[in-house]
């Protein structure tokens, strides 16, 4: 997952993770859909957010959770999670190359 930074530009780098539970979905369209990012400009928890909202809006699943592990810039380290229908365990990992 890409998206640019709102006030400098710069691409953020994701790995997106999706938990769901509702009808069944068409993965490689999903995949297209978090591609679509690649120029737009948000928030890091303002992605995840979007993605959440818009996923409930077109699947209407009965649990889903977003979550979005970015590569540190500057040594902070951003990784919204966003979830309707489900408990977050309030783990909070990194991946090798965050």
């Amino acid at each position: 997952f890409v998206s640019l930074c709102p006030v400098t530009g710069q691409p953020d780098y994701a790995d997106v993770e999706l938990a769901y539970d509702g009808p069944e979905l068409d993965w490689h369209a999903v995949g297209r859909y978090l591609g679509s990012f690649a120029g737009h400009q948000g928030f890091h928890e303002d992605c995840a957010e979007q993605v959440l909202c818009d996923m409930m809006a077109a699947f209407a699943p009965t649990r889903l959770q977003v979550a979005m592990r970015y590569t540190r810039r500057g040594g902070i380290d951003i990784n919204p999670v966003r979830a309707v229908g489900m408990d977050l365990d309030g783990t909070n990992y990194r991946y090798p190359r965050q």
